[in-house]
C-alpha cells in the first residue's frame, strides 16, 4: 500500500510539473527543472545517498567528500532540468528541433546505416537520452528502440505516449525477434546498456568497480550483420542539446564464440563509460551499477 501511494505521489507531480514546463517558454521550464532536481536532492536522501555512494566508487580516489557532494547536488540539478525537456517532448517537432538539438558524427551513422542491415544504437541514461530517438526519428530516420516497461504504469503509458507521437518503433525489451525484425527491415535500433545486467551479463569493469553489460547487442549484431554505433546526448552551449556519435563497432563472428560475445560485450560497455566519464554529473548514479 505504501509503496503504491509513493508511486502516485511520484506520477502526480510529473503531471503538475509536465503542466507547468509545457506552459512557460523552455528556458523558464528548465530552470523550474533544476529546482525540482535540488528538492528531489533534499527530500530524498535514499536516492541521494545511493547516487553518493557510487561517485565514491568512481571517484573516491581523486575527490574529496565534498567534491562529491557538490558532484552528488549537480547530478540532481542536472536530472531535473532534462527531465522538464522530456516532458516538452510534445512542444519539439521538425521547425524547432534545430533549437534544441544539434549533432555531431551524423556521417558515422549515416554510413553504418546505409550498409543496409539495420543499426543498433547504444547510449546509456546520460543527458536527455530521450531526445535521442526523438531527434532522429523527426530528422526522416526509422527509429526503433527497446524498452523496459517502467515501474508505474501511469508513468509508463506517459513515456510511451511520448515516443508513438514522435513516430518511434517501441520494441520489448525480452522481444529478440521482434528487434531482429527491425533491424532486417533496416531500421535504427537503440538501446540502453548501462544499467547492471543479470548473472547472464558479462563482467566488466566500471569506473574502476565491478559490474555486469549485457550480451544483447553483440547477439543481434551478429545474428543480423548490424554495425554497432555509441553515440550518447549532453547538454551543450545555450542550454542546447548535443548528440555526439562514436566510430561503429563492427563485429566478427570470427574465433571462439563465448570470448568474441564477452569481449564485443566489454568494449560496447567501455564506449558508454568513456562518455559518461566526458560528462559524468549528466548520468544517473542512482542506479544499482555496481556489484557488491
Amino acid at each position: 500500500m505504501r509503496k503504491k501511494l509513493r508511486h502516485f505521489y511520484v506520477y502526480a507531480a510529473v503531471r503538475v510539473l509536465s503542466a507547468i514546463v509545457t506552459s512557460v517558454a523552455r528556458s523558464t521550464a528548465v530552470g523550474i527543472g533544476a529546482f525540482a532536481g535540488t528538492i528531489i536532492y533534499l527530500v530524498v536522501p535514499r536516492q541521494s545517498r545511493k547516487a553518493f555512494d557510487n561517485l565514491a566508487i568512481a571517484y573516491g580516489g581523486s575527490r574529496t567528500r565534498r567534491e562529491l557532494k557538490r558532484m552528488t547536488r549537480r547530478v540532481f540539478i542536472a536530472l531535473g532540468r532534462n527531465l522538464a525537456d522530456v516532458l516538452r517532448l510534445p512542444l519539439i517537432d521538425e521547425q524547432n528541433l534545430s533549437e534544441v538539438v544539434s549533432i555531431s558524427g551524423l556521417d558515422k551513422f549515416d554510413r553504418a546505416l546505409s550498409e543496409g542491415r539495420g543499426l543498433i544504437a547504444i547510449t546509456g541514461h546520460l543527458g536527455c537520452w530521450e531526445l535521442i530517438p526523438a531527434y532522429f526519428s523527426l530528422s526522416g530516420y526509422p527509429v526503433s528502440v527497446v524498452a523496459r516497461q517502467v515501474y508505474d504504469s501511469r508513468i509508463d503509458s506517459l513515456v510511451r505516449s511520448f515516443r508513438s507521437a514522435k513516430d518511434i518503433e517501441l520494441v520489448g525489451d525480452s522481444n529478440f525477434s521482434g528487434a531482429l525484425r527491425c533491424l532486417g527491415r533496416g531500421r535504427a535500433l537503440g538501446l540502453l546498456i548501462d544499467e547492471r545486467a543479470s548473472n547472464s551479463g558479462v563482467e566488466v569493469d566500471f569506473f574502476g568497480g565491478r559490474s555486469r553489460v549485457t550480451k544483447g547487442p553483440v547477439v543481434l549484431s551478429m545474428r543480423a550483420r548490424a554495425p554497432i554505433v555509441p553515440l550518447a546526448i549532453h547538454r551543450g552551449g545555450r542550454g542546447r542539446h548535443v548528440i555526439e556519435v562514436g566510430d561503429p563497432i563492427c563485429v566478427s563472428r570470427d574465433g571462439d564464440l563465448k570470448e568474441g560475445i564477452d569481449s564485443y560485450a566489454r568494449l560496447c560497455s567501455k564506449a558508454v563509460e568513456a562518455y559518461i566519464r566526458q560528462h559524468p554529473t549528466e548520468w544517473v548514479w542512482m542506479h544499482d551499477k555496481f556489484d557488491g
